[in-house]
């Protein structure tokens, strides 16, 4: 009688066979973003020291371990090649991306700023008319507005420097002055990024015209970084009875 052949045993994967073709793989994933680059180089060189491990276990046992395939030298080899092709990759990105990131970042903190500035010429506007139906003298409202700014915009932040007040709390009084002399007068005095000014104008009687009081005004300002319409400031103008 023959005997029956014999099946031959199936090899075992050289150790390290598996560990290799898997760093090369995360390896090359992780190349594709900026924080995984020397992640994915430390992945693409231990997939490279497992390649050679498992080459040595199949020489040294070639009837217990088959010869591993070269998919873990090729990925580990792609892995150490990813940064030569993803640094000027990378530069190109970053030198779009940053300038945009930094503008969007620059026209929040100038709309913060006029918000900021707009926001508080109302709320002065609404204490100038308590102040007056409260039958505070026409002289001493200025005093009070400033008081009531520093007390309600303690916790206010300046968008552009937290460590500097969020406003400049002296209201500074003029006279003689129209609407558009106002605004400019409130321009002018708008010298820190961010930190809005205000300059009033009393209502006073008409020198030519005892009977009459000529309206006066609240001017707030600000300056920003972004030129809006011409400007590095925004200013608003509110008549005052």
């Amino acid at each position: 009688m023959y005997d029956a052949p014999q099946t031959p045993l199936a090899l075992e994967p050289a150790p390290g066979a598996r560990g290799a073709k898997l760093c090369g793989i995360w390896g090359i994933i992780a190349s594709f973003t900026c924080v995984g680059l020397p992640i994915g180089l430390v992945l693409a060189i231990i997939a490279l020291v497992k390649q050679a491990k498992a080459n040595r276990f199949a020489q040294a046992e070639p009837g217990l371990y088959e010869k591993p395939a070269a998919t873990g030298l090729v990925l580990g080899i792609l892995g150490l090649a990813m940064p030569i092709v993803m640094v000027p990759f990378i530069g190109i990105v970053s030198a779009i991306a940053i300038p945009a990131l930094l503008a969007q970042r620059a026209r929040a903190r100038d709309k913060a700023s006029i918000e900021n500035m707009v926001g508080r010429t109302g709320d002065l506007v609404g204490q100038y008319d308590k102040q007056s139906e409260l039958g505070t003298p026409k002289d001493q409202i200025p005093v009070a507005l400033e008081s009531y700014l520093k007390s309600s915009g303690v916790n206010d932040k300046n968008p552009w420097n937290p460590a500097r007040p969020a406003y400049r709390y002296q209201i500074e009084v003029v006279t003689g002055l129209d609407r558009d002399a106002m605004e400019q007068e409130a321009r002018a005095q708008a010298t820190e990024l961010g930190q809005p000014v205000w300059v009033i104008e009393l209502p006073a009687t008409d020198k030519y015209s005892p009977g009459l009081t000529n309206p006066g005004f609240l001017a707030g300002a600000v300056q920003v970084q972004n030129e809006i319409r011409g400007e590095h400031t925004v200013a608003k103008v509110v008549d005052l009875e």
